[in-house]
């Protein structure tokens, strides 16, 4: 059996492995343009670290003068900083899996239902019966473990495992491996701190409990903890190593950009100044030959000369779509953002376009995917101009790490098509035909509150390999 004096360190340890956490990834700068979901939600995984370290050590305070006349205040609020954190480790989890989906945006619901429900029956209980009463809080303080401690640390596992599978793709092997250690001991430290709970008279907890712990195994669930978020703390330290990597990975990839093309704008001019000149020297000195002849030998001649002149056509088009442009998915966005003004100048449906692709992508999409893409996103937007008799166009793109997400939405009439694939009114045929020539997934659901369009893109590759 622990003294006071162990317990006070143990809460003391645990709390500030936690606290060491969130002031670390609070410190970080935040990424909105990312395609690393850790990188743009990790201020919510540091309000967790703060808020549970700072609820630990108030129990320290309640422990070492229980006698307090404040005690019953300090255990409330300590109580509810520990369901805020939970609260904010199961928002930080939610934001782990992509965005895109309507289950998706619900799902990241969730927790503020259930913490905004928890608070108002915990204020309420507290007023209205139970004022005095400090079983009452051990009561909140299990049903907050059970319902928002548990699911919280299941999903960041569940979210941390999805993301290095999915990090598998950049070949940064370390920080994966980091990611599926993290996952595994955030699913450990769910069941600790979610599942098995301090003894009290309900029945789930008369089975597991820290009680019914110790006596299986021998040591007090207090230490586990502690144990666990230890290695939690450590092992983010090491993962947060992917900041570095993403800065890096961005100026290797800018350096790789502006390399080929400059390698482009070279092939162009030696084209230009040397291949097409003499090109067009020799087409000279076959105008003067052609000259002095006639008949059946100055028409194959001629021939000749249209061949030579369509061979210069084509090396100049290939300079001006290829060799002088340095085609990236950066340049889309400008012909995105011309697009959408030019749309709002010819009707009268507003066209909002969000645009959140990171600024380097770890993936890469040929110029004849995005021409592709482009034609689809216009094509949907002149449906709805057309057919939805709406006043709002919504456009969203979105990278992640498997690939792009693009959402066109309509406020209009909908459509009744109980499988509009089938149909070829309103370009649908063509935009399916251009989603299936790379490689995405076209969805159009018509149902209810207009037309919405799903595009979702695979990259064709991944750049990195390190």
């Amino acid at each position: 059996m622990f003294s006071r004096d162990i317990y006070s360190i143990l809460f003391f340890i645990y709390g500030l492995s936690f606290f060491s956490l969130g002031i670390l990834a609070l410190q970080q700068r935040k990424i909105k343009e990312t395609d690393i979901p850790l990188l743009s939600s990790v201020k919510i995984l540091g309000a967790f670290g703060v808020v549970h370290g700072l609820g630990e050590w108030l129990l320290i305070f309640i422990m070492i003068d229980k006698n307090n006349s404040l005690v019953m205040y300090m255990l409330f609020f300590a109580n509810f900083l520990n369901a805020l954190s939970f609260a904010f480790l199961w928002v930080f989890g939610t934001r782990l899996f992509k965005k895109g989906y309507r289950k998706i945006s619900f799902f990241r619901l969730i927790p503020f239902i259930v913490m905004l429900t928890w608070t108002i029956l915990y204020l309420l209980f507290y007023k209205f019966k139970y004022h005095n009463n400090v079983d009452y809080i051990y009561v909140f303080r299990v049903i907050s473990r059970y319902f928002i401690g548990l699911p919280a640390g299941l999903t960041v596992c569940v979210g941390l495992y999805r993301n290095a599978k999915m990090m598998n793709r950049l070949k940064i092997n370390k920080v994966v491996v980091k990611f599926k250690i993290l996952s595994i001991f955030f699913g450990l430290y769910s069941i600790l701190a979610g599942l098995i709970v301090s003894n009290i008279d309900l029945y789930p907890v008369r089975l597991i409990n820290t009680e019914t712990f110790y006596c299986r195994y021998g040591f007090r669930l207090e230490l586990s903890r502690t144990i666990v978020a230890i290695v939690i703390a450590i092992l983010f330290i090491n993962v947060i190593d992917i900041f570095r990597w993403e800065a890096e990975y961005k100026i290797e990839k800018l350096t790789q950009q502006k390399i080929l093309w400059q390698e482009r704008r070279k092939v162009g001019y030696e084209l230009h100044d040397r291949v097409i000149q003499d090109l067009f020297a020799s087409g000279l000195a076959l105008e003067g030959i052609i000259e002095d002849k006639d008949g059946l030998e100055k028409e194959s001649l001629i021939c000749i000369k249209r061949t030579l002149n369509n061979v210069i056509g084509e090396i100049r088009g290939f300079i001006n779509n290829t060799s002088l442009q340095m085609l990236t998915i950066n340049d889309f966005k400008i012909k995105l953002v011309e697009l959408v003004d030019k749309m709002n100048k010819l009707s009268d449906m507003k066209i909002k376009l969000s645009y959140k692709i990171s600024e380097v992508t770890v993936g890469d999409l040929s110029s004849d995917a995005l021409e592709q893409v482009y034609y689809i996103i216009q094509e949907a937007i002149c449906n709805s101009i057309k057919h939805s008799k709406g006043s709002k166009i919504y456009v969203k793109l979105q990278s992640t790490l498997e690939g792009l997400i693009i959402i066109i939405k309509d406020d209009g009439i909908g459509l009744n098509n109980n499988n509009i694939r089938e149909y070829g009114h309103c370009g649908i045929l063509s935009m399916n035909e251009r989603a299936t020539s790379i490689n995405g997934v076209l969805n159009i659901d018509g149902r209810k509150n207009g037309v919405t369009v799903c595009l979702i893109v695979p990259w064709e590759e991944v750049g990195n390999d390190k």
